[in-house]
């Protein structure tokens, strides 16, 4: 399957078991619920913003060209790819998921 410049804003979308690559490009999922077997799913270029993460599986999971700017659920990503300057920027968010308390 493939996605280029679509709109899931405001939603809930679902993934069942993903045999092949899914792939999003240009799309915008702002504080949409990404749920579901993840694996092989590419968000290139995608605009994650305020997005709910529910994922049971991520192995494979690409988002490194990607806004996660306060995306929530990013532990349930394990196996997923983000660049280091992505990880600085959703270190406190992961840190407060993780039970610790970030104080500024």
């Amino acid at each position: 399957m493939y996605a280029e410049d679509c709109r899931f804003d405001y939603g809930s979308v679902g993934f069942g078991q993903v045999k092949n690559a899914i792939i999003f490009r240009r799309c915008s999922f702002r504080e949409t619920v990404l749920s579901g077997d993840l694996s092989n799913v590419v968000f290139d270029d995608c605009d994650l913003e305020m997005t709910e993460f529910e994922a049971t599986r991520a192995n494979g999971c690409d988002l490194t060209e990607s806004r996660l700017i306060d995306a929530r659920g990013l532990l349930t990503l394990r196996g997923a790819r983000i660049y280091a300057e992505q990880a600085a920027s959703v270190a406190k968010q992961i840190a407060t998921e993780a039970g610790l308390t970030v104080i500024d």
